[in-house]
């Protein structure tokens, strides 16, 4: 990214956090209430406890491995409907500012003003959308704790290949940290994979234009004197 748009971004990251922190309580407001998350797939309690069926070597096949084994072993510390609930707002947050970190990394943002509303569309979209709504009526927390590792898993396995050596292994623990945060469930596990591989494996960024313009009007410009 270059230092213009680099710029633009971090004159905007601080707005563009207060609105997904915005959307993303509107979206939970009932969670900020007294209980616990109950519905449908969604059940949270104050305790849990390590059982066969949370470590996956139960009778039946368990869906729900590693995320009950967490949960159990935070709810030995913390209440785990409060876990539960902390867990999905960040997620939220995270998908937020995922989506318009891609935005920003292949938009190239040239002001403060493009960098805002290139953010704010992208975390709109990437906080309420159908998907979203549909896991929450649904009670799949976990499954958007993994939604929101994607965009990450996206943007840092497209600057793995980066020239940069810090870029380079700056770039290697982001996506490590995406991918095992995507593990919380065995969906989003396989989900993660296929996102990086094909992050991994996509083109390079492509060309600032207005900055490869900008490089050949200086690079030109002493050429005209000899001409």
């Amino acid at each position: 990214m270059s230092q213009r748009a680099l710029r633009s971004v971090n004159g905007a990251l601080g707005w563009v956090t207060l609105w997904c922190i915005a959307i993303t309580s509107a979206l939970l407001w009932p969670l900020f209430t007294n209980g616990y998350l109950l519905t449908r797939g969604g059940v949270s309690t104050p305790h849990s406890y390590i059982t066969p069926s949370a470590l996956g070597i139960g009778d039946t096949l368990s869906c729900s491995v590693p995320q009950d084994t967490f949960i159990a072993i935070v709810s030995h510390f913390m209440d785990g409907g409060l876990a539960v609930k902390i867990l999905l707002f960040l997620a939220l947050i995270f998908a937020g500012l995922g989506a318009a970190g891609l935005g920003w990394y292949f938009l190239f943002p040239a002001t403060r003003g493009q960098a805002l509303t290139q953010g704010l569309a992208a975390a709109t979209f990437g906080i309420w959308n159908p998907f979203v709504v549909e896991r929450l009526l649904q009670g799949h927390w976990s499954l958007l704790l993994c939604y929101g590792a994607l965009p990450w898993i996206a943007l840092t396995g497209t600057m793995v290949m980066s020239t940069g050596h810090y870029t380079r292994l700056t770039a290697w623990a982001a996506l490590t940290a995406s991918m095992a945060l995507a593990g919380f469930t065995p969906t989003g596990a396989i989900m993660g994979i296929l996102f990086a591989l094909l992050s991994v494996g996509l083109p390079k960024r492509p060309i600032d234009v207005s900055e490869l313009r900008l490089a050949i009007d200086h690079t030109s410009t002493p050429l005209k004197y000899w001409q």
